[in-house]
């Protein structure tokens, strides 16, 4: 039975309507979260849209540590994972992992504005 309805569910076009209209809500969480950022953190996260995944590279200027970012961030209830944590040798530049998928655009725009004070703790830590 559940093949039956799995065929009629792709052969009558359901899963192609539903892969668009996702398609259609992750380009906007994705515009909301690059603008967010180029807003509130130009100068401060480098970000780039991109075509593929549900994640996009937030590229932190060279010398701050990504993994401190993160740290700081989590506190305020943001979780955009350091890159470092992926890569066997230094990086010459820190990124943080910036999902958006299951987070609607006030939300995203909130989490921004949250990951701009985390990144204000981290300049004033690094100005000691």
């Amino acid at each position: 039975m559940e093949q039956v309805v799995l065929t009629a569910f792709f052969t009558e076009g359901h899963f192609a309507r539903h892969l668009r209209r996702m398609n259609g809500i992750y380009q906007e969480r994705q515009a909301a979260l690059i603008k967010a950022v180029r807003q509130r953190l130009g100068g401060e996260l480098e970000i780039k849209p991109t075509a593929t995944g549900l994640h996009v590279m937030g590229w932190l200027p060279q010398g701050v540590d990504d993994r401190r970012v993160w740290q700081l961030a989590m506190a305020r209830g943001v979780d955009a994972p350091p890159l470092s944590i992926h890569a066997r040798l230094p990086q010459p530049c820190g990124g943080l992992v910036m999902g958006y998928a299951c987070v609607r655009p006030p939300e995203i725009r909130a989490g921004v504005d949250r990951l701009a004070l985390a990144l204000k703790v981290m300049r004033r830590e690094r100005r000691r």
